[in-house]
This record gives structure tokens, sequence and C-alpha cells, in this order.
């Protein structure tokens, strides 16, 4: 078994083996929907890894480095349980924004990329004045504040325990640290006199499908304040409003006005509300 798993020992290949043991698998099974389905917490989840990896090839400056959190491998497995079933319902209830596309089911990058070629010769064709401005939202998964998440993911209809199950295990957690030395004795993490840790962890396995519930309501506060790309498609004749092209957290922000009276200077002045709007929501939600 190559993925890394939790502090128990208790990895991912264990599970596999399990499931050729009908008891066994029952076990395991019970275990984990006890705590989907009524929101507990078990001690041995409260417990994390924390790994440094290579961004780079041999680039080993402490900044440069991207931090994992190992978790329990049942934990995780009830945490992309959850984001399956958000990902589903989202889908099913057309809940999601269009302009995202990172997490989706048949949706590439590469599409993100071939989409905004076409909307930046659409808007040249036109001679209409665009203004893109890209932005990486920094440690996006780490910053994610629960109480959103909550409202977000319950927007699209997941249950509350499954919710109450993950965020209550990372609020709680304490956290180790593992490097080619070992696995520290100190911990830090959750204290009772402190504001709860935030974050949805990265490494967890519902991470990619609750940044993308909150993007989508991001992406359409935005949408609601005017700012994007409308237009009608040249063949079909289907109207489009756009607000960014994204990719989880990688987002081209687009605007365009079609009035041929506005000067430049106001223009990018229209352009700077959309990234100060941007940037606010993006400090609302953590």
């Amino acid at each position: 078994e190559k993925t890394s798993a939790g502090m128990s020992g208790l990895h991912f290949g264990m599970y596999k083996a399990h499931t050729l043991r009908p008891h066994l698998s029952a076990l395991d099974a019970s275990m984990r929907s006890v705590a989907y389905t009524t929101g507990f917490s078990y001690a041995r989840w409260k417990k994390g890894l924390d790994v440094q990896l290579l961004k780079k090839k041999q680039d080993f400056r402490a900044d440069k480095l991207r931090t994992i959190l190992l978790l329990e491998a049942d934990y995780n497995m009830n945490n992309k349980a959850l984001g399956t079933d958000t990902m589903r319902i989202g889908e099913r209830h057309r809940a999601f924004s269009r302009d995202n596309y990172g997490g989706r089911k048949g949706h590439r990058a590469t599409e993100v990329a071939l989409n905004s070629c076409l909307t930046y010769d659409s808007a040249r064709g036109r001679r209409r004045r665009l203004i893109v401005v890209s932005n990486d939202a920094r440690g996006c998964y780490d910053r994610i504040a629960h109480t959103v998440l909550h409202l977000a993911m319950r927007r699209l209809g997941v249950p509350r325990p499954a919710l109450q199950s993950m965020i209550d295990t990372i609020q709680t957690m304490d956290h180790y640290i593992r490097t080619a030395f070992g696995t520290s004795r100190g911990k830090y993490g959750w204290d009772i006199s402190l504001i709860p840790t935030q974050g949805i962890l990265q490494g967890n396995g519902s991470g990619p499908a609750g940044w993308f519930a909150i993007s989508s309501v991001i992406i359409q506060a935005m949408c609601d304040a005017g700012f994007g790309y409308s237009d009608w498609t040249v063949i079909r004749k289907i109207a489009i409003n756009l607000a960014a092209f994204a990719f989880v957290d990688d987002t081209d922000l687009i605007h365009t006005n079609p009035s041929t009276n506005i000067s430049t200077e106001e223009f990018i002045h229209e352009a700077q509300q959309m990234v100060s709007k941007w940037h606010g929501l993006l400090r609302y939600t953590g």
C-alpha cells in the first residue's frame, strides 16, 4: 500500500483486505456509518500528522514546501464519501457554477483554456473592450471558515451529521509533525481557550467539493454585482454570462462593458471594483 494514512498505523491496505471477509467488511462499514449518520467523532481521528512535500524538485526552502495532513484512513474515507455526495447532489440540482471546472466529472483544465481563448477571440471580433485579472487564492483550503463551509454545503442538501463529524474532528485535532528524524513528541492544535482551528485541511477527501460549494456562491455573487462577460454565442445565438474562468482556486476574472462611450479610465475603475469585490468575498469566506 503506497497511500499513507494517520498515526494509528491502520492504513488503506488493511481496509481493502477487509473487503475479502464479510464480517470484517460489515464491522468497518458500521463504524464509519455511525460517525456519518450521527455526527460522532472517534478519539483516534483527532490526531493528525503534518508532512512537508516538495512543490518543486530539489527546492527544500521551508516557504516553498507544501504541508499536507495525513488523516486516519477510515475518517478520510468518510470525508471522500461526503465529497462524492456533495458533488452528486450539486450536479443533480444544477446548483454549481458553470464557471468553475475543477473537481467535476467530465471537465478538464484544457477546456478552461479553450473556452477563454474562444471568448477572447469573440470579444476581439466584435471589437469589445475586455479585461482579465488572474488570481490564485493562496492557501484556500487552509483558510476556509467552517461556518461558511457548513452553510454552503447544507445549501446543497448535504446531511448535517456527516458535516458535523468532519468539522468537529478538524476543530479538536492535535497535530504532530513528521520529518526525516521521525514524528515529533510535541503537538499543537486544539485548545479550549482559543478559537477553534479553521480550514478543511490539505489532504481532506472532501476538500475539493467543499471549496467548490463555496466558490459557486462567490461566483454567483460576482454575477449579481454586475461583473463578468455577457454576450450571445455566434452560431446558436444563446445568451451566456460568465464571471470567471476557474479551475479549483486558480481564477481568471473577466469583465466587459458593452457601452462604446465609456472611457479607458472608467473601464479600468470598473475592473478595480471587480478585483476588490472578489478580494472581499474571499476574505469573508475565510
